[in-house]
């Protein structure tokens, strides 16, 4: 059995780390960029009347509707990163604990140098 060095465990739990924090950065901009949207209608929406205001309001509802699922889409993948992370850095410990247990500190030091 082979384990990596623990620069490469850090590499992949950085790796992790930085998809989830560039996920939920996207968050907040979907959520400042919604709330200008909603600024916007409720300025523009009294001024439209009509056919223009039923086509308006609509443009309106189908980019909240495609706001809400980007954004159920981004916690989805949050949860699933944060859960594989968990399990790699578990499933890493584990290999790296067995294999100090079975060949030593001293030996296992030198393995991965």
């Amino acid at each position: 059995m082979s384990t990596p060095p623990d620069g490469f465990q850090q590499s992949s739990a950085q790796t992790y780390t930085n998809a989830i924090d560039n996920l939920e950065g996207t968050q907040q901009s979907l959520l400042g960029i919604r709330n200008e949207v909603l600024t916007g209608q409720s300025t523009l929406a009294p001024n439209y009347q009509g056919a223009d205001g039923q086509a308006f309001q609509r443009c309106i509802n189908d980019w909240l509707d495609a706001h809400s699922y980007v954004s159920k889409k981004c916690q989805e993948l949050i949860e699933v990163l944060t859960s594989s992370m968990v399990t790699h850095n578990a499933a890493n410990t584990a290999a790296t604990e067995a294999v100090q247990a079975r060949v030593g500190n001293a030996i296992f030091d030198e393995i991965v140098r």
